[in-house]
């Protein structure tokens, strides 16, 4: 691939909208995330007053819940919305 070929593709992929939004919400969730992930444990010792092993039981609970919790009630959501399946679902 030579350099005009890489320009020419780079100048279309930063012009594709959807890709460029889905990488900035992609990367704004990752620096959310990791800030969470970061103090989150250090608030609840010095804040909230909990040991370092609960505070990270209670940080691996939520961790582990809240993505779980969210497919399965998304699932739910979309389902009784007509799901991916259906006429509604599909684009015309």
């Amino acid at each position: 691939m030579d350099r005009g070929e890489f320009n020419t593709e780079l100048k279309q992929l930063l012009g594709n909208c959807i890709f460029l939004s889905l990488c900035f919400s992609l990367s704004g969730i990752f620096f959310i995330v990791t800030g969470i992930q970061f103090w989150l444990s250090k608030y609840m010792q010095d804040v909230l007053g909990c040991d370092e092993d609960e505070a990270a039981l209670i940080y691996m609970t939520i961790s582990f819940s809240g993505p779980v919790s969210g497919v399965v009630v998304g699932g739910i959501v979309t389902s009784s919305l007509g799901g991916y399946n259906s006429r509604k679902g599909q684009l015309v």
